[in-house]
Parts: C-alpha cells; structure tokens; sequence
C-alpha cells in the first residue's frame, strides 16, 4: 500500500471521530448532543405490548439528564446482546417531551418476544439547551 495512501487514511480516521457543533447564527440557544442506551433490563422503563400500534412494542427513554430546552431531533435503533443469529425490529421515535420520548416498533413483535432477544435502544439526541 502506498505511504500516501496510509497517511490519508490515518488523517480521516482520526479526524472523523472529531464532533463539532456548529450553531445557527441566528439562534440564541445552545447546540446540544445527547446519546445513550436504554437498556432492555431496565425495570423502570421496560418494553410494553402498545395500545396505540397493536401487534407493536413501546418502550420509554428517560433524557432528563440531557438539559434540553427545546423539543428535540431523536434518532433510534435496536441491538441485542442475544447473539448473532437475533435480531431486533425497526424502531420509530414517537411521544416526545422534556423527560423523554417513546419507541415504537416498526416490525410486529410482543413485548414478551422482544425481551427474550433482550434488545437495548441506542439513541442520539440533537437539538437547543441554555436557551436565552
């Protein structure tokens, strides 16, 4: 492999890893990014059989560490610790507010099922905290 083409790649991998916000010019707010994994054992927030999408799952993401002052951009996905021969359904972001928000399933699954693949949900959330 040429020298060149290694520099290069050291230089992207290890300038890609690098997050930088960068705030409206207009916005008084400040850019927040907030990330975590709510996991499938959580007694608190556990998944649920959803009464608003039957034949789905639910489960609540507790963010109130996060610090937003505005209602958020959520993004979500499933992993399970099961295996590789698991895996877990689609997820879609639903009720938002200050506290949190709520997944829902994209795929049918029951909550029974979906606990048994113990899938976790991997969330980043983007948005405005220190609003003046």
């Amino acid at each position: 492999m040429p020298l060149s083409l290694i520099l290069l790649l050291l230089i992207s991998l290890t300038t890609s890893t690098n997050l930088k916000i960068i705030p409206s010019s207009s916005s008084t707010c400040t850019p927040h990014i907030c990330s975590g994994v709510a996991l499938h054992s959580d007694p608190l927030f556990t998944w649920w059989d959803s009464g608003s999408y039957p034949g789905h799952v639910g489960k609540r993401v507790d963010i109130r560490t996060c610090g937003f002052t505005t209602l958020a951009v959520v993004t979500v996905t499933a992993r399970t610790r099961k295996g590789a021969n698991k895996t877990c359904p689609g997820l879609f972001s639903g009720f938002m507010n200050g506290g949190g928000f709520n997944v829902y399933s994209v795929n049918e699954i029951s909550a029974e099922e979906i606990r048994a693949v113990k899938c976790d949900v991997h969330w980043i959330v983007t948005g405005y905290g220190d609003c003046q």
